[in-house]
């Protein structure tokens, strides 16, 4: 998420919520092919009976999820970074 001003190290703030509004950078799990789960931060976009979740950097491709395999967990408000 370096392009939506996310750099590594930081701490991201978010707020816990379970929906989203298209265009809002979340927290999401997504059910794993072997039931695990896996968090991300990307933009959530939900586009009839799909789940899109798009990352910012233009070298990466979105995915596309059914609504039962993603979960939000939270949206994106805010960020600390350390100085150095």
């Amino acid at each position: 998420m370096i392009d939506d001003g996310i750099l590594p190290d930081d701490i991201i703030i978010v707020r816990h919520q379970t929906y989203a509004d298209n265009g809002d950078v979340v927290v999401a799990l997504i059910n794993d092919t072997n039931g695990s789960q896996l968090a991300t931060v990307k933009r959530f976009y939900h586009q009839g009976s799909k789940i899109e979740l798009r990352p910012k950097n233009p070298a990466l491709h979105p995915k596309f999820y059914e609504l039962g395999e993603v979960e939000i967990r939270g949206k994106f408000v805010g960020l600390l970074r350390q100085g150095g």
